[in-house]
């Protein structure tokens, strides 16, 4: 859900002070907004009883959401912060971490700039109404007058967002909002919009710093700590796999597992799919109250994503709708103000598959690399001949199969959408080949919009596994003292052996969904059929209208993985057809 709105302008102006009066007014009208700043030049607004908290650090910062100290000290954030808005959010990026959102102000030009934290812990989209800057989570509350003028369909992002809703996360399917993506400093000095790169993983990567078990542990329990602070009543992902399970453990370890409502534990019918077992270990040993949860439901239904499809852009985080409804459901019912994930955790503590671990060992350590137990014990957790991996280490490694999925985008795809790579993707090329993956998968996992889901109305969506310290940490990490000793998630599992069971630490297999997905895409065919045939992506060349067709047989659904990408296609679908009603086509990117 929506949960703050802020906008500046110029006091000077004579058309941004009015759009302002009439914003503000149109506001104050609304029963759920509250004003949480008023002055000449700049106004914020949050939801009563969700909106995030406000910090003012100096005469021309303010900062909204969950800020502290990284360098200890026992404040909440840091202290004043410089004029300069670059200098500012360096400030930030060096001396703070957490869920927040900066903003800066100058007395004659009102709203200057923006920062999101590199966590991207707190949603930030942004747009202009003439002279007038607004910067928001999202617009589901908002009057439609508040909208940009050029608001419409931007059918090049939605044609990247359907290819890959892993790598997208930095795009608008709306044209004239603009997604502020993580680490990135929006200034908004003269007609366009300038980012500026604060914060980018290659950065922390070509630092190369290794860490022990011990600090790693450390680190995750502090982030754990931090980001638990303002709630008294939590919930917690129990999977029963081994990220989830060390963001328990963090949570007993740093004090706050007296304040776990419920360790919640999701399983499906088919063996892959159910590991209460493992979660059953874990909360055993910890002490947390463990809750299961059958995920089975009924059929899809057009109404499962209609709810949704009034967020700004897709609402990937809430694609699984009976676990986002129970989340949002038991969150209200036991009172907890934040539903903690392990989410992450396979890209920060790399449980990638990759024979391009050996290649990032060879350039660190050139010809002694021949002698590193790693050479065959790498290959031997992967299943795979030494000779093989040294091979495709020193090749490189061809792209994975992706379920037949590209068989099913359409001519639009493959003519390739003009859109911008994700900022923390742009510079990653003199990096060892492995660590390339493991940003590219931190982009992948981290970059969800956590707000636009049922569950974000009940409660915060914390993931402490992709918090700034978190992520320095793991990223500075060499990948081949992520799996040190030969098995992936080596330096998470020897940081956490003394807390977690043994039964999850040596554990090799993850759960797996894929068949539950299946049967359910399968039993809800009478849905997605007409949904997705007859729809807007398949009209406009997104998808390949022949080839859904065919995917969409329950004999195909078994034998792919085509059923969640069908299954997210059709909240894509939802969404636009919604949008169909608000807004037209944009003159950039319109269907062709």
């Amino acid at each position: 859900m929506q949960r703050y709105l802020a906008f500046g302008w110029p006091p000077a102006s004579e058309g941004g002070t009015a759009c302002a009066a009439s914003w503000s007014a149109q506001l104050a009208a609304r029963p759920a907004w509250r004003p949480a700043l008023r002055r000449e030049g700049l106004e914020v607004w949050t939801i009563e009883g969700r909106g995030p908290a406000l910090h003012h650090l100096g005469d021309s910062a303010v900062v909204l959401g969950h800020v502290l100290e990284s360098r200890g000290g026992g404040r909440a954030c840091p202290p004043a912060l410089p004029g300069d808005p670059t200098l500012a959010a360096r400030r930030l990026r060096d001396d703070a971490w957490g869920a927040y959102v900066a903003l800066f102000t100058d007395p004659n030009d009102g709203l200057v700039a923006a920062f999101r934290e590199p966590s991207g812990g707190l949603d930030a989209i942004t747009w202009r109404r003439g002279d007038l800057v607004a910067v928001a989570d999202d617009t589901t509350h908002l009057p439609p007058g508040f909208a940009p003028a050029e608001a419409g369909l931007d059918w090049d992002a939605i044609t990247a967002v359907v290819a890959d809703a892993y790598a997208t996360g930095h795009l608008s399917p709306l044209a004239g909002y603009a997604a502020l993506a993580p680490g990135v400093l929006r200034e908004f000095a003269g007609p366009a919009d300038r980012d500026v790169a604060i914060w980018r993983p290659s950065d922390v990567a070509r630092r190369g710093t290794a860490l022990s078990a011990e600090a790693l542990r450390d680190v995750v329990v502090r982030a754990v700590e931090g980001l638990a602070r303002p709630h008294a009543r939590i919930l917690v992902d129990a999977s029963g796999g081994l990220d989830s399970s060390i963001v328990c453990a963090g949570l007993a370890l740093c004090g706050a597992g007296d304040r776990v409502a419920a360790a919640v534990n999701y399983h499906v019918a088919d063996a892959a799919g159910d590991e209460r077992q493992w979660a059953g270990a874990v909360c055993t040993q910890l002490g947390l109250p463990l809750v299961t949860v059958d995920r089975e439901a009924p059929p899809l239904v057009e109404a499962d994503f209609a709810e949704l499809a009034r967020h700004v852009g897709p609402a990937l985080s809430g694609l699984d709708t009976p676990r986002d409804r129970d989340a949002a459901a038991r969150a209200q019912a036991l009172g907890a103000t934040a539903i903690f994930g392990g989410q992450g955790g396979d890209a920060v503590f790399f449980q990638l598959p990759t024979a391009q671990v050996i290649a990032d060992l060879f350039r660190s350590q050139g010809a002694r690399a021949w002698r590193h137990p790693l050479i065959t014990a790498w290959p031997r957790w992967l299943r795979r001949s030494v000779w093989s991996v040294l091979w495709e280490a020193s090749h490189g490694t061809p792209p994975g199969p992706d379920g037949g999925w590209s068989t099913l985008l359409g001519p639009r795809v493959r003519a390739g959408p003009a859109v911008a790579r994700h900022p923390w993707l742009r510079d990653l090329d003199d990096l060892p080949p492995a660590k390339q993956l493991q940003i590219r998968a931190a982009v992948g996992t981290g970059h969800h919009h956590w707000g636009r889901s049922r569950r974000s109305r009940a409660a915060d969506i914390v993931q402490p596994l992709l918090s700034q310290p978190v992520l320095e940490a793991c990223l500075a990490t060499p990948t081949w003292t992520h799996v040190e000793g030969g098995r992936d998630r080596a330096l998470a599992r020897a940081a956490f052996a003394k807390t977690l069971p043994a039964s999850v630490l040596d554990r090799r297999s993850k759960g797996a969904l894929g068949s539950h997905y299946a049967r359910r895409a399968a039993a809800s065919l009478d849905f997605l059929r007409p949904h997705l045939l007859d729809g807007a992506l398949c009209d406009a060349g997104v998808l390949d209208r022949a080839a859904v067709e065919a995917a969409l047989r329950p004999e195909a659904l078994i034998w792919t993985a085509a059923g969640a990408r069908l299954t997210r296609a059709a909240l894509i679908e939802s969404w636009v057809r919604y949008w169909q009603t608000q807004v037209p086509d944009a003159p950039r990117g319109a269907r062709r």
